[in-house]
């Protein structure tokens, strides 16, 4: 199955855009499916509204209105599994007739990049790699996406598996002969408690090379739906004004230069960056929420090296300044989610009230972690409120938002070395590491926000993120800002944030007097790719600060970014051996990487790869710092029990 839609205005032979676009609303195996046909456990995973329409509506546009540094579209694969509902609603949606299952979306990938990898070298420099996807999406952390295909948990095997890895995708195309690579993701970056006893890492559909043989002219860019631990929302049926999901229409909307956008112009062209298309979507996903009365959050992330990227180019037009947008009205709106959610799944403002943090969440712990294993000796229950622990530390809560679905408070811990904080709701708990921060100079306040789901008319906790306050002082403080600027925004704002502040300079001066403003700092540097600002600091952060091991990590990272091969990494690894894993859920979704690196190689000599796949199986994303799910009954991740 080549299936290949060739533009008919495309001449072979001159560089062209070559795509892979996938739609699924409908899902073979999931709830909402004929019931003879739904997997034993479809682990709450139903049917979708748009999803197929969304990615028709990003082909249609593509085709006949995408224009940038007069390169056309020369060959698309479009693979679409649209809802009743949807082929009622647009028969056009009949001219695609390849269904996205999981085979077909390989086959489609293979001719993919087999076409792009026969390009006349001065042919594919000029070329463009696109892949868009609508669907389910599931993650374990960042970059670490995987899309499930419309025969996901097929029989006999029900394989979890059986979906197609964004992080694969992304390391093997390293070496395609066509170095600008355009990723766009309109999917779920949540996912599933029960999925979490699974290994779960997609297909490998093309081989990965050895970092030797790296384009070394490589642009990408990724695009996601909404931020790590989140959902990505859109109508559940369409109807006239409301038939792609919200994503799809800001992003459409922000590559067709819509008026709302910042445009940079000359001589008539005006060429849409990046940085651009960041703010217009953050700001208009914002707006499409409001129109629908919701309170949802879905902060569009973008992520790789992007620098001098034009993603099109379009006429000038006036600039109007869009008003704020009604708070009802919108369509019934559903969202990419393998968990479900109570009523529309929108939260009214009647259920803002006041709730006491003790009526969902049993208990709350810290641990001092004394040694060099994943759990510390002794375990310290306080009630939410000031406490006196028995070494003469304390902890004070100031609590901030209270709702049913919401829970958000101040978490200031006197404590020295790095601790442990846990939260247990209804037999599971919730683990976050947080680094000694007892050296840095600014009073430090925790930033704790817990979700929960109403199920059954109870509320369960589905997901915990804690980060650094922003309201933190001093360079801790600035850096912690840039930090959330990266987390809200991108990379590339945040890095250009640090250089107007001078944070990394600060944070490094007289022995690096701020350890985590230093890390922060290297994370969003490293996100964004300007390596060239890096200097040695980072080594510096290794050597002086061994205690801090995401410094160990991001030191492996930079060097394999300028041309450090294996090496890089084995020394990471046995630098590890005798310490944590790290804090930072940056830095160890960047030592997830370089463990299956290391596999693929045959050269994991060392014990870390066993216990990062270990501490995998319960690792969620979402906050600053690593948080770690398990029963309740399970003193620490890597003991969790393995339920094959």
């Amino acid at each position: 199955m080549n299936g290949a839609l060739q533009n008919p205005i495309w001449e072979p032979g001159t560089p062209g855009v070559y795509a892979v676009i996938i739609g699924v609303s409908r899902y073979d195996h999931l709830q909402g499916a004929p019931p003879v046909n739904v997997a034993p456990d479809p682990y709450d995973l139903s049917q979708l509204g748009v999803s197929a329409l969304t990615a028709h509506r990003f082909y249609d546009w593509l085709i006949a209105k995408y224009q940038c540094e007069s390169v056309p579209l020369a060959k698309a694969w479009v693979l679409l599994s649209p809802s009743p509902d949807e082929s009622r609603y647009d028969t056009a949606l009949g001219n695609f007739p390849v269904r996205p299952t999981l085979d077909n979306c390989t086959e489609a990938i293979e001719f993919w990049a087999a076409e792009m990898n026969a390009l006349p070298p001065d042919v594919a420099a000029k070329s463009r790699a696109v892949f868009f996807f609508s669907g389910h999406g599931l993650e374990r952390f960042d970059d670490e996406q995987i899309l499930l295909p419309c025969d996901y948990l097929r029989p006999p095997g029900h394989n979890p598996d059986d979906a197609i890895s964004t992080n694969h995708l992304k390391r093997a195309l390293a070496s395609c002969r066509v170095p600008t690579q355009l990723f766009f993701l309109d999917a779920c970056r949540n996912d599933h408690h029960r999925l979490l006893d699974f290994d779960i890492q997609g297909r490998r559909i093309l081989a990965v090379q050895g970092s030797r043989y790296a384009n070394p002219a490589r642009i990408t860019l990724r695009v996601y739906a909404t931020a790590s631990g989140l959902q990505a929302w859109a109508p559940a049926t369409p109807t006239p004004g409301n038939d792609i999901s919200l994503f799809g229409q800001a992003l459409l909307e922000g590559l067709g230069g819509e008026p709302d956008m910042e445009l940079e112009c000359v001589q008539g062209v005006c060429k849409i960056a990046p940085a651009q298309l960041q703010a217009f979507l953050t700001r208009r996903v914002a707006a499409l929420h409001r129109e629908h009365g919701s309170r949802a959050d879905q902060p569009v992330r973008m992520f790789g090296h992007f620098d001098q990227l034009a993603l099109a180019e379009v006429s000038p037009r006036p600039v109007i300044v869009d008003t704020p947008g009604s708070t009802g009205g919108g369509a019934t709106l559903s969202f990419d989610s393998p968990t479900p959610t109570r009523g529309n799944g929108w939260e009214s403002p009647d259920e803002y009230q006041s709730h006491d943090w003790r009526d969902v969440v049993e208990s709350a712990t810290f641990r001092t972690l004394e040694d060099a294993e994943w759990y510390p000796a002794h375990l310290e229950i306080y009630e939410p409120k000031m406490q006196r622990l028995a070494d003469g530390s304390t902890i004070r809560l100031t609590f901030l938002i209270s709702s049913l679905s919401r829970r958000s408070m101040w978490v200031s811990p006197d404590m020295i070395g790095t601790i442990w904080l846990r939260f247990v709701n209804r037999n599971q708990s919730f683990t976050i590491c947080i680094p000694d921060l007892s050296s840095e100079k600014s009073e430090v306040k925790l930033l704790a926000d817990l979700f929960f789901l109403d199920k059954s008319y109870q509320q369960v906790l589905d997901r915990v993120e804690v980060s650094i306050s922003p309201e933190t002082n001093g360079v801790l403080g600035e850096a912690v800002k840039v930090w959330w600027k990266y987390r809200m925004e991108s990379a590339l704002h945040a890095a250009a944030q640090l250089e107007e502040q001078d944070v990394m300079e600060r944070a490094l001066r007289e022995k690096m007097a701020s350890p985590i403003s230093a890390t922060l700092a290297t994370i969003v540097l490293l996100r964004a790719n300007h390596l060239e600002r890096l200097h040695d600091w980072v080594e510096n952060l290794a050597r002086l600060f061994p205690s801090i091991s995401d410094g160990q990590v991001l030191l492996a990272e930079q060097r394999l970014r300028q041309g450090g091969r294996l090496q890089a990494i084995q020394q990471e690894m046995t630098a590890l051996q005798s310490r944590p894993l790290p804090a930072f859920a940056d830095a160890f979704s960047y030592l997830v990487n370089h463990a299956r690196d290391l596999e693929e190689a045959g050269a994991a000599k060392s014990e870390v790869p066993k216990r990062v796949n270990r501490a995998l199986k319960a690792f969620r994303s979402g906050g600053m710092f690593c948080t770690f799910v398990a029963p309740s009954g399970t003193p620490n991740p890597e003991q969790r029990p393995d339920k094959r």
